[in-house]
């Protein structure tokens, strides 16, 4: 099963890289280099964005999200690999951008006086991006389909597999 998924991630990986050498857009066409913020969707989100080139971009996500006095808490870690496109048809918002990617994700079950579970994911990610021109701020919308595996060893049962609860709207400063 171990060696299925890494022929799979590998294999999902090189397809992505070698699809957006295909789909390259303008010579510059983004409008911010970095950005750090929160997100707002699942728990509390710290969000930052690095563009590694004109149109592709990493993103880390670290969230929490605990559930008072149950004891239950979740911290997730998740990167990913995005390419970026113009939206030519909307000349009124030159610094929209759609775009989408993939990634990993590692995530980490508490329960108080029960077992602490580690898990890991995979997720996908399709959204929007905005840059205002006058202030130093970057919005972006997205959803991202995660694929989690881990152990269900826990008293609680964490319902392992498909979630659509990582994605949300970011509020990030921009670093030029």
């Amino acid at each position: 099963m171990k060696k299925l998924f890494t022929i799979l991630a590998v294999s999902l990986l090189l397809s992505v890289l070698s699809t957006s050498q295909l789909y390259s857009q303008k010579s510059d066409s983004r409008a911010y280099t970095s950005a750090i913020g929160l997100r707002l969707g699942w728990g509390f989100n710290a969000t930052g964005k690095h563009f590694i080139s004109n149109n592709h971009a990493l993103e880390g996500i670290v969230s929490y999200r605990g559930r008072g006095l149950s004891g239950w808490s979740t911290t997730r870690i998740a990167a990913s690999y995005q390419v970026h496109y113009d939206l030519d048809a909307i000349e009124e918002l030159d610094n929209l951008r759609w775009y989408w990617g993939v990634g990993g994700l590692v995530g980490f079950d508490n329960f108080r006086n029960f077992d602490n579970i580690v898990f890991f994911g995979v997720t996908g990610v399709i959204g929007l991006d905005y840059k205002f021109d006058d202030i130093p701020l970057n919005i972006s919308f997205d959803i991202m389909p995660t694929f989690e595996i881990g152990s269900n060893r826990a008293f609680f049962d964490t319902g392992r597999g498909l979630k659509l609860n990582l994605g949300g709207f970011a509020v990030r400063y921009t670093l030029q």
